[in-house]
Formats: C-alpha cells, sequence, structure tokens
C-alpha cells in the first residue's frame, strides 16, 4: 500500500508542478485558489503517508484493539506450537523420569506483549528448575476459566504441580452464560473501509477513536464497573466459583499440587485488588496456596508494568518478578513435590 500510495502522490505532484509551471502560468485568483488547495492536498497527503511509515518501521506492538499493528506483531513475535499454545513442542522423552509443571492461562500466561518467549514466566522457571522438570505452558490469548480448564484436561499428560494464572476478564465466561452486554458493535463505515484494512495508522487512529466515544457517549456499562460489580454479585460470583472448583477437584484427583498467580489489572491495580481479594479468600479457603500479585506491583507506576501505554498486559520486568515469586513457592513446597509421582 505504501509503495503504491506513494507512486500516486508523486504523480499527482509531478503533474501538478508542470501544469502550474508550464500550462497555467497566468496569475489569477482562480489559479490561487487551485494552487493553494493542491498544495494543501498533497502536504497533508505527504503528512499522512510519513506517519504510516513511522508507525510501520517503529510502532509495531501489541494493542487491546484489534488493530493491524498488534497484529502484525503477533505475526512476528507470537509463535505458538502444534496445539496453538505459546511453548516449544513437548515429545515423549520430556515426561520420562521428570517432574511437570503446567502453567495454565490466558495472555498473561502467554506473555501477549512480550516479544521474546524465553523472557516469559513459564519458560523462565523451566530454566530455572532445570532438566529434571518440564514446564507446559498451557495458554492462549482470550481465554477465560472454562476455556482453560477444558484444554487442561485435554492435555495427554499429568502435571505433579499445576500453576493457575487468574486474571479479571477470567470471569468473562459469565457474562456470556447470562448474556451480559459487555460491548457495543461498531460498523465502519464503507467509504473509509478500504483503508481501514490497510493502513496501520488510520487503522490505529480509528480504533482509538472508537474506543474514546464508546467510554464518553457509549451506552455500555464502563468495562471496569462491570467487572467490579460481577465480582460483587453473590449470583454471578457462584458460576464463576463452581469453574474454579474444578481446577482444585483436578489437582486432587491428579495429586497434583496446586498454586494460583492472581493477577489484577496492572494499569488498574487499586480498583481491582477487590477482584483479586475474592479470587485468593476463595482459593485459600480451599486450602490452596494462592499468590496475591496486587500488593506486589501496587508500588510501581503502570507505565513501569505494563506492555506498553496501549497494552495493560505484563511486561518483560512483571514476567521476571512473577517468576521468582513462582520459583520461591516451589522451592517451599519442594518436599510435597519430591514425593509426587
Amino acid at each position: 500500500m505504501v509503495i503504491v500510495f506513494t507512486f500516486i502522490l508523486t504523480s499527482i505532484l509531478v503533474f501538478s508542478i508542470y501544469l502550474f509551471c508550464k500550462v497555467w502560468r497566468r496569475p489569477n485568483s482562480l489559479r490561487t485558489f487551485a494552487l493553494n488547495g493542491t498544495v494543501f492536498f498533497l502536504s497533508l497527503a505527504y503528512l499522512f503517508l510519513l506517519l504510516e511509515v513511522v508507525v510501520r518501521l517503529f510502532f509495531i506492538q501489541t494493542d487491546t484493539g484489534n488493530t493491524l499493528m498488534a497484529r502484525e506483531w503477533k505475526r512476528r513475535y507470537f509463535k505458538t506450537n502444534s496445539l496453538g499454545h505459546r511453548d516449544v513442542e513437548h515429545p515423549d522423552s520430556d515426561f520420562i523420569n521428570k517432574k511437570v509443571i503446567f502453567t495454565v492461562g490466558d495472555s498473561y500466561s502467554a506473555g501477549y506483549g512480550v516479544e521474546k518467549r524465553e523472557d516469559i514466566f513459564p519458560a523462565i522457571v523451566q530454566r530455572a528448575m532445570g532438566d529434571q522438570w518440564t514446564v507446559v505452558n498451557i495458554a492462549k490469548s482470550g481465554w477465560d476459566s472454562v476455556q482453560e480448564f477444558e484444554a487442561l484436561t485435554a492435555y495427554p499428560r499429568k502435571p505433579n504441580l499445576l500453576v493457575l494464572t487468574h486474571v479479571v476478564n477470567d470471569f468473562s465466561h459469565v457474562w456470556h452464560e447470562l448474556n451480559y452486554q459487555t460491548d457495543e458493535p461498531f460498523e465502519i463505515p464503507p467509504f473509509i473501509l478500504s483503508i481501514y484494512r490497510r493502513s496501520y495508522f488510520f487503522n490505529f487512529l480509528t480504533v482509538r477513536c472508537v474506543t474514546l466515544w464508546k467510554i464518553f457517549f457509549g451506552k455500555r456499562q464502563n468495562y471496569l464497573e462491570l467487572v467490579q460489580k460481577s465480582y460483587k454479585d453473590d449470583e454471578t460470583w457462584q458460576y464463576h466459583q463452581r469453574v474454579l472448583s474444578k481446577f482444585v477437584t483436578y489437582a486432587r484427583e491428579n495429586d497434583a499440587r496446586l498454586i494460583v498467580l492472581a493477577f489484577p489489572r496492572l494499569d488498574r491495580i487499586a480498583e481491582t485488588a477487590q477482584v483479586t481479594d475474592r479470587v485468593v479468600r476463595y482459593f485459600k479457603g480451599a486450602g490452596v496456596t494462592v499468590i496475591d500479585l496486587a500488593p506486589v506491583f501496587e508500588k510501581y507506576h503502570p507505565s513501569e508494568l505494563m506492555a506498553n501505554l496501549f497494552d495493560q498486559h505484563p511486561n518483560k520486568f512483571v514476567h521476571g518478578v512473577t517468576a521468582q515469586i513462582l520459583l520461591d513457592a516451589i522451592k517451599e513446597n519442594g518436599q510435597t513435590l519430591s514425593q509426587t509421582n
């Protein structure tokens, strides 16, 4: 698209120079108006082209909206195995005379926003635990707790240690079951649809404008308010608790240790602390080791934790800290794990 657009603009520029310098040379008000209009149009067009090039070269990054640059980031960096998980392939030899850790979760466990898979916490834990352990990362962007449990039970192996990552939007399966409206559909006008699908800059700008419009003028509930309301409401919480209890039961039936990592939303830690608190209280009541990460990260500014300005997923630093905390918890339970077959 950039090459074609550059060719068209350059052709218009060359034609305009020829027109105003060779053909239409006599000064008059119409020529002045046409010349000024042409200069204005070409200036805007070349500015748009410059922004497009800058975005494509320097701003390929993740985004909470499904932008073209986020898709390109995923194409470049988000490599998955045959199961669609951000993990390596695990041959049978990975499970012979080795203890097995499953890390189960959504985009947080998958490391969405972190370019190198080696920098996400499951990979860090694998390196630290050594060759006697195999860490299997069963994680995919967009999963809720129901989908995570389905993927866990579908996996052909069983773990000695199960690490469940819980984030605030794991509750989204409840919204589907109860038919909650969490978003308003937005149709891109047909006359801009073509450029929206091809221009990284225009696509990003449109997504941001639509997001702001929904926040200030839309009819939907504020996302954070919906999350808080859902976790406060006992009826909707029961839906989610029944799913969480399946992880507890799975671990007990398979003689596996369960550790839960309770993540707040990193750009709204204080506001989502009550969400993580209820999850923490449930798992503690079930006798499960649970790590509340809200107190760990509340002392940091969101910019130190987020993947980038437009993506609140954990960055490399958060994954490193989380990995160390998890390793400490594993070592504390080392005796229990060493006795598990």
